[in-house]
């Protein structure tokens, strides 16, 4: 029995009798899974494929379920060699293991049942197949609606397509374009995530380390929400991504990046960007803004510093000139970068939780690891808003020099 857990109520004595039924062998197994029983009854199957699958009802996770009880992103699931690992994600109603509450990372058993909202799902370390129930498709859908299943051919079919189902191959395309994995950098750890408040949402973030050992990383938020700005946000990250490669000044690739913008969206549309380059030898950040949100920078002494030096936002003048501003993060310093869905996140009292609230948060945890930071700022703002959907998007890209 792992410590501060009760007996399973799934486990080696009770294996006769899962949810699945049948016993293991080469001709019935596959790789690991989670079978996921909903309150009506139903049972769909969900392959854990990925070194890493977040549950939540955000349309951004692996696994969304549809259940205001779930936190946005909830808890996640990860591979460790051979062993998977439960983490929740700073959620506001628990992730539960045998109903016992989690707390940090525990590894998970043949059987064992995890109870998140109203649902229960069972991990298997090889998926039962027979009587497993319906299989939920590799591209993301919600639980409780039809599984988008595309083609073999080739979509040859496009008039059956739903709505609900473009909507998920849209979300899959989008989570698809955003960096599949945080960069792994020597003296640094980075960490992003956005969380929609519709299917598909206008945030984006990126990084790119350059031949010369600089890196870039940018956070963006398109105007509106929904499928028309996630449409200008992927061509926005597409621009400044191919930009990159052979732009190194980021005054000029700002002002091109501006330029196309202008040219290919409406005249209704534009984009806030915040754009560095760090010299990861030094600390030495330049950077462009775009009309976002001041970048937050809090030195290893707690004092807090706002980047205000700011530009026009990208898509309403076709000529205009960005200028580049420079800054350094010290030794145990922590950059934020952050959407307005942060800081004008409202409480039921209408009042936004601002960027002071903000600083407040990271101040007091300058140690922690950066993801999970992020999952329990996330907790937080859901928290803050007491109940009501948000509406905004939610992003945050955190870059920590360790000291």
């Amino acid at each position: 029995m792992r410590p501060g857990h009760p007996p399973r109520a799934i486990g080696a004595a009770a294996r006769h009798d899962r949810p699945g039924g049948g016993s293991l062998s080469p001709e019935t197994a596959s790789p690991a899974c989670l079978q996921i029983h909903l309150p009506d009854g139903r049972v769909h199957s969900f392959a854990l494929s990925r070194p890493r699958s977040t549950i939540g009802r955000s349309a951004m996770n692996d696994l969304v379920i549809s259940d205001l009880a779930l936190s946005k992103r909830h808890a996640w699931i990860e591979k460790q060699g051979r062993e998977f690992l439960l983490i929740d994600a700073g959620s506001r109603n628990g992730t539960f293991l045998n109903d016992a509450r989690v707390g940090g990372p525990v590894a998970l058993s043949h059987g064992d049942k995890i109870r998140i909202g109203s649902c229960r799902l069972y991990f298997f370390s090889e998926a039962v197949i027979a009587n497993i129930g319906e299989p939920i498709s590799d591209i993301t859908t919600r639980i409780g609606q039809a599984p988008f299943r595309p083609d073999p051919a080739g979509y040859e079919e496009p008039t059956g397509f739903t709505f609900p189902q473009q909507l998920a191959l849209a979300r899959a395309i989008q989570k698809c374009m955003l960096p599949a994995e945080s960069p792994v950098l020597p003296g640094f750890a980075v960490a992003a995530d956005t969380q929609p408040c519709y299917a598909v949402g206008g945030d984006f973030y990126d990084f790119q380390m350059l031949d010369d050992g600089t890196f870039c990383f940018l956070l963006g938020d398109v105007a509106r929400k929904g499928i028309p700005a996630a449409m200008l946000a992927h061509y926005s990250q597409a621009l400044v991504r191919g930009a990159w490669n052979y732009e190194s000044d980021l005054s000029s690739l700002t002002t091109r990046v501006n330029r196309d913008i202008w040219t290919h969206s409406p005249p209704n549309q534009f984009v806030t960007m915040c754009i560095f380059r760090m010299n990861l030898r030094t600390g030495e950040m330049c950077y462009v803004n775009a009309g976002h949100c001041p970048p937050l920078l809090i030195c290893p002494s707690g004092e807090i510093e706002w980047l205000e030096e700011s530009c026009l936002v990208l898509g309403i003048r076709p000529d205009e000139v960005y200028q580049c501003t420079r800054s350094r993060l010290p030794p145990g310093g922590l950059l934020a970068l952050y959407s307005d869905g942060v800081t004008e996140c409202r409480c039921e009292g209408g009042i936004e939780f601002e960027r002071e609230r903000l600083a407040a948060f990271f101040a007091g945890r300058m140690d922690r690891p950066l993801e999970p930071l992020i999952s329990e700022l996330e907790a937080e703002l859901e928290s803050y808003c007491a109940g009501p959907a948000p509406d905004d998007d939610v992003s945050l890209l955190l870059v920590r020099r360790e000291g």
